[in-house]
This record gives structure tokens, sequence and C-alpha cells, in this order.
């Protein structure tokens, strides 16, 4: 009933529904299926084999729809990709070995619920390395010009900007918490450059939320240059963007530098 129901309804969203079955919905496509007719085409055969040819279709030995199946699934295989996955990322490839070896041994919601479970795991992982806060300073700033580059320009005194990369997520808060707390002693004003900031999660806006209180505290001005739509959005929706000050938004960190030497 689920799924005659999620074939009903997927049209309306663009969806072509098929099939419930996987083999019958790969051997669809790899035929020249393009469009919601296959989708009619194969629900108009089964109508036809159920209500007319039932008894021929009973006759028809296991054996021969196994071998069948067996062709099906040999050319959804797609071999070629277990050699280019070899070659590139192995962690890919020892997910789809264990999806693979899984579906056979007990079935393919085992195979594939366990092999997205594993692929979930390591884009969190591959994302947390991705993500990182550090000080920024003239000299390890990675871009070397432009309005957003620090160097060969001067930093006001008790000025302390940080440098965000990567979307901050749960899996990287702890990096956010620990390079706020890091930076020692107590600057008059901080800037966040957070133009390489795709995506920000729940965890990461109430640590900011929780740093940017403290500053707030001790008096201490901050500035955020270059942010995306998302983060803007989600700091917006959370509160964090008026702590902070929606003035205090700056386009780059050309204007934040002069903001900063002026207060």
């Amino acid at each position: 009933m689920a799924q005659g129901a999620a074939n009903f309804l997927c049209p309306l969203f663009g969806g072509i529904a098929a099939t419930g079955a996987i083999a019958r919905t790969a051997a669809n496509i790899r035929t020249g299926a393009r469009s919601p007719v296959a989708g009619i085409v194969h629900a108009a055969f089964l109508l036809i084999v159920v209500l007319f040819a039932a008894p021929l279709a009973s006759q028809i030995p296991l054996a021969t729809l196994s071998g069948i199946l067996i062709a099906v699934a040999l050319r959804m295989a797609e071999w070629e990709n277990f050699h280019t996955l070899w070659r590139s990322q192995r962690t890919d490839f020892a997910v789809m070995l264990v999806a693979l070896l899984l579906t056979v041994i007990f079935d393919l919601t085992v195979g594939v619920g366990a092999g997205l479970v594993m692929a979930v795991v390591m884009f969190v992982r591959r994302m947390e390395e991705v993500a990182n806060v550090q000080l920024l300073t003239p000299g390890n700033d990675p871009e070397t010009e432009g309005a957003f580059s620090l160097r060969g320009k001067t930093v006001p005194d008790g000025v302390v900007p940080f440098r965000f990369h990567g979307p901050l997520f749960f899996a990287a808060a702890d990096k956010l918490e620990s390079a706020l707390r890091g930076s020692g002693g107590r600057p008059r004003a901080v800037i966040f450059r957070m133009r390489y900031v795709p995506s920000m999660d729940a965890t990461a806006i109430q640590v900011l939320r929780v740093a940017v209180e403290k500053m707030r505290r001790d008096g201490v001005r901050i500035y955020v240059t270059g942010i995306q739509p998302q983060p803007m959005s989600a700091l917006f929706k959370s509160g964090v963007a008026d702590l902070i000050g929606i003035e205090n938004f700056c386009g780059d960190i050309d204007e934040a530098l002069r903001r900063s030497a002026a207060d």
C-alpha cells in the first residue's frame, strides 16, 4: 500500500513511478525508459498478465525467472565502478562491498540501510576534517590579495581576526569552541571572516551564541565579514545576528578593519 501511494504521489513532484522492485526499474531504464510512459506501459502489462494470463504465468518455472533476475542483477552491477572506487577512495569501496555482501546474505533493505548509515558516518567525518576555525594573521592568511585578505595589511591593536572555513555543524562545534576560547586575553574587537562557511547547524549556532554573549558582557565588539546566505539566515532566525548587531556585518575584511580601527 505504501509503494502504491508513493507511485500515485511522486508524479505530482516530477518523479517517474516505475515499480517498487529495483530489478524491474533497472531493466526498464536500461532498455531506454525516459518518461512516465515507461511506468504506464509496465503497469498496463502487469494488469494484463494478472487479468488474462495468470494461469499461463504460473506455469513459468522459478528457475527461469531466477535466471532472468540474475542476468538483470549482473547488468545492474556496473562492474567498472569496482575498479574506479578501488583506485580512488578505498573507504567508498568498503561501503559498497559491505552493502553488496549484506544484500546477498540478507536482503536489499538491510544492505541499502547499512550502506546508507556507513556513508553518512563517513561524510560527517570528512566534513569535520574540512571544517576549522583559527586565529588569522597577515602571515598565515592563505588568501594573498583582495579585500578579504590580511596580507600586507595592519590589524589595529586589540583586534583579533578569526578565519572560519567549511561547514560548521555538530561534529565541528568543538573546533569553534576551542578556537574562540584559546584566543587569549581580552580583545576590544574580533573579526569573523565567514566567506567560506556554506552552512551552520543548531549546535554551531549555540556555541557561537555562548561566545557572543560572553564577548558582549566583556564589551568586545564583533564584526562578521562575507557571510553566506544560509549562515546569515540561521543567525538571523536564532537571534544571534541581533546579539552581534546587524550593523556589524561587513561586506569584506577591509571594511571590518576600518570600523574596528575607528571604534
